[in-house]
């Protein structure tokens, strides 16, 4: 009887330890790739990252002074102003950057510009600007 229940226990552990070959072999591929993807498949760098303060909450709710003076509106303006003049950026909304007596704030890394009190004819002015690889000072609120 014994040996029955030996020989059964080997079994089992047999078709599971089986199953887990099986199992391991198909996260290794699925790994492979992962890693086959992201080696020929990775996002190119943009050469900026702008950023627009549009006033979130910890809540979700963009309530601050930004988002009710037009942070909102200036993403899909600044969006398609770096597109007409050939500016490589990817332009996102942020949370509040906590500076708000200036606002509406704009962040243009790498070059680490804040502007403040943007509007469409400043922003204008600013990619421009960044455009020759410069940066318009009057309107600089960081040095």
């Amino acid at each position: 009887m014994r040996c029955r229940l030996l020989r059964k226990s080997y079994r089992l552990l047999k078709s599971w330890i089986l199953n887990i070959d099986h199992s391991l072999l198909d996260i290794e591929l699925s790994l492979n790739f992962k890693i086959y993807y992201l080696k020929y498949h990775i996002m190119k760098k943009p050469d900026y990252h702008i950023l627009i303060c549009n006033s979130y909450r910890v809540a979700g709710d963009a309530k601050g002074f930004c988002n009710k003076n037009g942070g909102a509106e200036f993403i899909q303006y600044v969006t398609e102003e770096c597109a007409d003049r050939g500016i490589d950026a990817a332009v996102s909304s942020t949370a509040c950057l906590n500076v708000c007596s200036q606002g509406p704030v704009m962040v243009i890394q790498p070059n680490n510009f804040w502007y403040g009190a943007i509007t469409t004819d400043r922003i204008d002015e600013i990619l421009d600007a960044l455009a020759d690889g410069n940066a318009v000072e009057e309107y600089l609120i960081s040095e």
